[in-house]
């Protein structure tokens, strides 16, 4: 079966550490004798290239300066500037214009879809000029988008009723994707496979170990565990493994050194080693979270 993964983001490079559960999908579907064609954007003009023997076709969309919509820093965040909004409108058309020429050269069997708003467009184009299914598969960020932009409900009912298949990573997600449609929707739980290795565990080590893995972003609420810290010292010494990059990174560095915990708090960039910490060494593992119960449960935290 020949597969087009069309989607925002896709790794960058074989030590790009973004968006594992991607690249952990297409393994298991090259596995399976599958052949995989990942369609994404191009990020500061980045070319098409092979990424561990997976084909990845980058598109073109703007100026190499501002092409960094999506990737290191979700759309979302960056469109919180005006500017993006412009840098968005030309992602879309010349997505859009580059599915219909890449599905319609290629021929593929299965057109999938990841984060339908705006991709949707992309697919169902792509899909009826190819003659190709199509399959969505929901995360949550595009039903709250439509909350906060009606026009958005138009365009995913729209990808929804021409759609082959319809899966979601959460039972809230699915639920808020069945307001839209009446089509069957499967839930398929978000996550990526770590396989397990044999560990012991130094319970009685002095100092405890807490280890926080996410993108430096607002809604992964790292400043929450920064502010938590000094609290938590009082009761047995801690020390704090940050691995992740973002926009935040210099915020929450500098809100380490107002409270003085900079001392206990290392940061590791995700390409890189975390000095030996890993969740099975460690007996804290700290999930990324938000004040936002909608994001969350989106995601299937709650």
């Amino acid at each position: 079966m020949k597969i087009c993964l069309m989607t925002s983001t896709y790794k960058l490079s074989a030590d790009d550490k973004n968006t594992p559960f991607l690249t952990e999908q297409v393994r298991h579907l090259v596995e399976q004798g599958c052949e995989v064609h990942v369609f994404a954007p191009s990020y500061e003009g980045l070319r098409s290239q092979v990424v561990d023997g997976v084909p990845v076709y980058r598109f073109r969309y703007f100026f190499k300066r501002w092409e960094n919509l999506t990737h290191k820093q979700g759309a979302p965040n960056r469109i919180r500037n005006p500017f993006y909004l412009l840098v968005a409108f030309f992602y879309i058309l010349s997505g859009l214009v580059h599915a219909l020429w890449f599905c319609r050269k290629d021929h593929f069997d299965v057109i999938h879809v990841h984060w339908p708003f705006p991709h949707g467009i992309w697919g169902y184009a792509a899909s009826r000029l190819s003659r190709t299914p199509m399959v969505l598969t929901f995360y949550g960020a595009e039903v709250l988008l439509s909350k906060k932009y009606p026009f958005v409900s138009y365009f995913l009912r729209h990808s929804l009723k021409h759609a082959a298949a319809v899966q979601c990573i959460s039972s809230f997600t699915a639920g808020e994707v069945r307001k839209l449609t009446d089509r069957p929707v499967r839930i398929v739980p978000f996550g990526c496979t770590v396989m397990p290795r044999p560990t012991v565990k130094d319970w009685g080590k002095p100092v405890k170990d807490v280890l926080f893995v996410g993108r430096l972003v607002t809604r992964k609420g790292l400043d929450y565990l920064l502010r938590a810290m000094p609290l938590l010292s009082v009761k047995a010494p801690v020390h704090l493994h940050v691995v992740g990059g973002g926009d935040k990174a210099e915020v929450w560095r500098a809100l380490a050194r107002e409270l003085h915990v900079e001392d206990v708090v290392t940061a590791s960039c995700p390409t890189r080693s975390c000095n030996g910490i890993t969740p099975t060494l460690t007996p804290s593992c700290c999930r990324p979270s938000w004040t936002s119960v909608a994001t969350r449960k989106a995601w299937g935290w709650c």
